[in-house]
C-alpha cells in the first residue's frame, strides 16, 4: 500500500467483506460435511482413508495414514473445530481472531503437508491473515506501514464500499 499512494487505513468494510468471505469458505465447508448424510464424518472416521485418497497425496500423508484409528478420530474433531467454531470466532473479539487464525493455519498447513489442493489452502491462510491486526504484527517484529497524513477516504468511496457491502450480504443470503 505505501508505494500505491494510499494514505489512510484500509476499509473497515473491506477487511469485514473479506472475513465475510473467510467464514463462508470455512464454514459452508463444515456445513457440507455435517449436511451430506456421509456416515464416515458422522461416525469420525471420514479421516480414516483420506490420506491415501485425497488429491496427489504425499509421501507424509503415507506416513500419517499409519497412525492409529484414534488420531484419525481426534482429525476428524479438528476439522469440524476448524470449519464450524472458528468461523463464529471471527465475531468474538480479537484474541478469538487470533484463536481462529492460529487453528486454520495448522489445518491448512497439515492439508499441504497430506495432499496437494494446488492454491487452495495457500490462498486459505492469506484471508486468514486479514484476522490479525497490526499491534501484533508490531509484536511479533514486522513492521506495519507507516501512514502519515491520514486523510479519510473519499465520500465516494464510502459509497461505493457500501454499496459492493450490501449487494455481497444480499447475494451471500440468497446463495
Amino acid at each position: 500500500r505505501p508505494g500505491m499512494g494510499e494514505k489512510s487505513p484500509p476499509s473497515k468494510i473491506v477487511i469485514f467483506l473479506f472475513w465475510w468471505l473467510l467464514f463462508r469458505l470455512m464454514f459452508e465447508s463444515g456445513i457440507g460435511k455435517v449436511l451430506s448424510g456421509d456416515l464416515d464424518w458422522r461416525g469420525l472416521t471420514a479421516m480414516n482413508d483420506y490420506y491415501v485418497n485425497c488429491p496427489f497425496p504425499t509421501w507424509i500423508g503415507w506416513k500419517i495414514q499409519q497412525f492409529p484409528k484414534v488420531f484419525h478420530s481426534l482429525t476428524v474433531l479438528f476439522v469440524f473445530f476448524c470449519e464450524l467454531v472458528c468461523p463464529i470466532l471471527i465475531l468474538c473479539g480479537r484474541k478469538a481472531r487470533l484463536v481462529a487464525f492460529l487453528s486454520w493455519t495448522v489445518f491448512q498447513i497439515g492439508i499441504l503437508l497430506t495432499g496437494n489442493y494446488t492454491y487452495l489452502n495457500y490462498n486459505s491462510i492469506a484471508l486468514a491473515l486479514f484476522l490479525i491486526d497490526d499491534d501484533l504484527f508490531l509484536k511479533i517484529g514486522l513492521k506495519a506501514p507507516v501512514i502519515s497524513d491520514f486523510k479519510p477516504p473519499a465520500f465516494w468511496r464510502k459509497i461505493g464500499a457500501g454499496i459492493v457491502f450490501s449487494l455481497i450480504i444480499y447475494i451471500s443470503g440468497i446463495l
